[in-house]
């Protein structure tokens, strides 16, 4: 069950035990699938089977109804031989009076496996993509998860503001790392967190809904994926938390990568065009440091800083590589015909007005929602008795008002695109002239995009430590005109379609 009460299957099966004059030596409560195509492999029935397997006296295996435990016939049956064949009868707590070998007993018993199959199948067949549809649009077609309540429009649903605040301040406390979970668990009871019930909420159940991404805004069921990482409520966190608790529950570490991008070597991972010419897997150079030997005398020790082929094992200082590309960039110019450039940019400004129009439109949308938003903590504050809650209130307000003040600049800034067009045409030749000044001074990923509009192919190295770029840029040309190196080829085959695909990346970065 959604809200996790499983209060009246349990009452069921004490009664059923009493009646079997049983004892239950151990339980099962798993929030595991029942439906068809599911149940082979089921963690909760394998651990049963295993348990009775080395424990010869359990005679009874009591489940609450049949579709509790099995939503398909043959794995039904397959599932009520295998622990026969240890000793174990099945029984069910809903009719705990009811022999299983009689007769009659036997064919009720597969008319309820029966309906089980057909109610899952209905559900594959009809039910999720009407609900799936509707899911995608940002809704949430169950029951509301602890911290919401259900509101006037079905599937959407609104924030409990008896526990969604109180939830909230826990799951971000663990997300920061500033609480355990069994912290903020702790603080949360304290502080007067409880179920719809009435009943306090244990670690277990913390845990689990703690990684729900509903939490995150996103609507997911996990047999059909994400339908919409933007639902229509309000989220509780934000999905960067959702990852981090996500990783704190699970106990897992992040994996340890390789730094590739290693700031101190900008140029790991630039091709050596002859181990790639003879097919040697190993072809990218990498940077590394090393040291004259002197152990024992550190203040005698000097480092040095190289780059070496894996491939070939050439070596090249730091030094003399990051010269060699520094030449050539400092060799390379903008083109004087810059026409095509500005009629480019120009197109692209005329279709980030037809763009800015819709998103001025969903600005506009979000702002309502935000000024509801803030009349409903407005009377949640005014009314709650909880300390705890109007402190957290008006905290929510804070970033409400924060919200509302970024929404109308950027609606302020979308509507006076028009008269942005020249500085933008401006400042993009001026970037454009300043790119290749500013390569050593970007970060790795910027670096990349930055050689992608001044050399489309990037920099290569040769086994006699030279630099060469196999293509230049249709917008910019050599300074001097002597002829360039064999493997130095200009991209030529441009013309106007291929001046346009770089223009395409340069409006990319500039924008």
């Amino acid at each position: 069950m959604d809200d996790g009460n499983l209060d009246p299957q349990i009452e069921r099966v004490n009664k059923t035990a009493e009646y079997l004059e049983t004892e239950i030596v151990r339980r099962w409560e798993l929030a595991v699938s029942s439906r068809k195509g599911k149940n082979v492999k089921r963690k909760d029935l394998l651990e049963m089977r295993d348990f009775c397997r080395h424990n010869r006296r359990v005679k009874y295996l009591i489940v609450d109804e049949v579709d509790r435990f099995m939503r398909s016939i043959n794995e039904y049956y397959w599932w009520k031989q295998e622990f026969k064949n240890l000793g174990v009868q099945l029984r069910h707590a809903n009719r705990p009076e009811v022999d299983p070998d009689d007769d009659r007993s036997v064919f009720d018993e597969l008319i309820d496996v029966y309906r089980a199959e057909q109610s899952n199948n209905e559900r594959i067949t009809k039910t999720p993509e009407k609900q799936m549809s509707k899911m995608r649009a940002g809704y949430y077609t169950f029951a509301p998860l602890p911290g919401y309540k259900t509101s006037a429009t079905p599937s959407l649903h609104d924030i409990d503001p008896d526990r969604f605040y109180l939830l909230q301040q826990a799951f971000k406390s663990v997300a920061d790392y500033s609480a355990t979970p069994n912290e903020a668990l702790k603080k949360m009871t304290k502080d007067g967190y409880t179920t719809i019930n009435g009943k306090l909420m244990d670690m277990a159940r913390f845990k689990q809904v703690m990684v729900k991404p509903y939490y995150a805004g996103i609507i997911q069921v996990a047999d059909w994926g994400v339908a919409t990482e933007n639902g229509l409520h309000v989220q509780m966190i934000t999905k960067s938390e959702h990852e981090a608790l996500k990783l704190i529950i699970s106990n897992k570490k992040k994996k340890f990568t390789v730094n590739k991008k290693n700031p101190e070597y900008p140029l790991n991972e630039t091709i050596c065009s002859d181990c790639e010419q003879d097919k040697n897997k190993e072809f990218k150079i990498t940077g590394y440091r090393n040291h004259n030997g002197k152990i024992k005398e550190e203040d005698k020790r000097h480092y040095y800083h190289r780059y070496r082929c894996r491939g070939c094992d050439t070596y090249f200082t730091k030094e003399e590589l990051h010269q060699q590309v520094t030449d050539r960039l400092t060799d390379i110019m903008l083109v004087d015909e810059t026409n095509i450039l500005i009629q480019e940019l120009k197109n692209e400004w005329q279709s980030e007005v037809g763009t800015n129009t819709n998103k001025v439109t969903a600005l506009n949308s979000r702002k309502s929602i935000i000024e509801e938003e803030q009349s409903k903590m407005a009377l949640i504050l005014a009314t709650s008795d909880n300390e705890v809650v109007k402190k957290t209130m008006i905290q929510a307000l804070e970033k409400k008002e924060l919200e509302v003040l970024t929404t109308n600049k950027e609606i302020e800034d979308l509507s006076n695109i028009d008269e942005q067009l020249e500085a933008f045409i401006d400042y993009s030749i001026k970037y454009t002239e300043d790119l290749k000044t500013k390569y050593w001074a970007l970060d790795w990923d910027r670096r990349k995009r930055c050689e992608q509009l001044l050399f489309p192919d990037g920099f290569y190295v040769t086994r006699q430590k030279k630099v060469y770029t196999p293509t230049i840029s249709p917008i910019y040309r050599y300074k001097n005109k002597q002829k360039e190196p064999l493997k130095a080829l200009v991209l030529v085959s441009g013309g106007s379609s291929g001046t346009r695909t770089h223009d395409t990346l340069l409006k990319r970065q500039v924008l």
